[in-house]
């Protein structure tokens, strides 16, 4: 059963964006004018200096502000500057959600200060050794989803198996996915591929009760036949920035084809819809943010280059994973395999 909250409220991280508040507190006043109640967390008198130029004005009661008068920058260290700074608006914004004054919490802001503050003050669900970041890739078919995308560089098998548990969970509350099919990304389809850590992950999966496939290949992620791939947070930040990379790229290409051509641009107009959906499929600013499955509330890690639209996205999503009820359906299905955890 899904889980219904009557009011969703959504903490966002005014500082947290590569290029300062501005963005941030843009997204959030639109989310609030669109019904989204929403806490923006940060330094207030720049907060209020920004909805005063955006001439904006939202109900208190839909955008509130909560005083943080630190910033854990993109350049810092992310533990040592959460130490350093416990007041930090991302370390701030995880403890309002982490005590219940809001439901989920969202930041553009340094990943692994991000990751760092989801650990401290919210923690890991019972029996979750580490939260991964997932997100949700376009295919041919229907989405898949990815995971781990950065968060975790070197884990272990156990760790490993354990996202491919939360991932087929989240496909299942979010996705609607009844018996997700999960593979582990390798260098090929064969039990003798992959090194080490996919092999002994491999094998646990073999005893979960998860539709496991087995070994995928890079290609396979886009062909739609999954609906999970689980994989080291190393590998699956390459792929994610090179899918990125691919759609700039090819969006770029086909824009300056149509500029000097036209031929082309007349078979354009022709193509438009085929185009438009085709947008539609590979706009991963729409996706908004991935969360960090395995805490004990939602926490969406954005883009630090977010649009006003990605971040908006953003907000959404995680008002979605509060809605669907992921943390519970994760917190069930790895306590159902508490036995392979050891």
């Amino acid at each position: 059963a899904r889980c219904i909250f009557p009011r969703v409220r959504i903490a966002v991280d005014a500082m947290g964006h590569d290029t300062g508040p501005q963005i941030p507190v843009e997204a959030a006043l639109t989310a609030a004018l669109e019904g989204t109640p929403v806490t923006l967390v940060g330094d207030e008198a720049r907060i209020r200096q920004l909805l005063s130029a955006l001439g904006g004005a939202a109900p208190e009661e839909r955008l509130r502000i909560v005083h943080a008068p630190d910033v854990v920058e993109m350049g810092d260290k992310p533990s040592r500057a959460l130490r350093k700074k416990p007041e930090a608006s991302v370390r701030v914004g995880a403890r309002r959600v982490a005590e219940g004054l809001e439901d989920a919490f969202v930041s553009a802001g340094n990943s692994g200060a991000v990751m760092g503050a989801g650990l401290l003050e919210v923690g890991t669900l019972p029996g979750v050794e580490r939260p991964a970041l997932a997100s949700v890739f376009p295919t041919r078919k229907h989405p898949v989803v990815v995971l781990d995308l950065g968060a975790n560089v070197e884990p272990t098998p156990v760790q490993l198996a354990q996202f491919a548990v939360m991932g087929a969970a989240y496909a299942e509350a979010v996705l609607g996915r009844a018996a997700p099919r999960v593979a582990v990304m390798a260098n090929g389809s064969e039990e003798v591929k992959g090194n080490h850590l996919t092999r002994a992950t491999h094998m646990l999966l073999k005893q979960t009760r998860l539709d496991y496939r087995g070994y995928c290949e890079g290609g396979d992620v886009f062909a739609g036949d999954l609906d999970v791939v689980v994989t080291d947070g190393f590998t699956g930040n390459v792929v994610l920035k090179t899918l990125e990379g691919l759609v700039k790229t090819v969006r770029g290409l086909v824009k300056e084809r149509l500029e000097t051509s036209l031929l082309a641009g007349a078979g354009a107009l022709l193509m438009k819809d085929v185009f438009m959906e085709l947008k539609d499929r590979f706009d991963y600013e729409g996706a908004g943010g991935a969360p960090l499955l395995g805490l004990s509330r939602p926490v969406v890690v954005a883009h630090g280059s977010s649009t006003p639209y990605a971040m908006q996205s953003a907000i959404r999503a995680a008002g979605a994973l509060v809605r669907t009820g992921v943390t519970e359906v994760v917190a069930r299905r790895v306590l159902e395999h508490a036995a392979l955890w050891g």
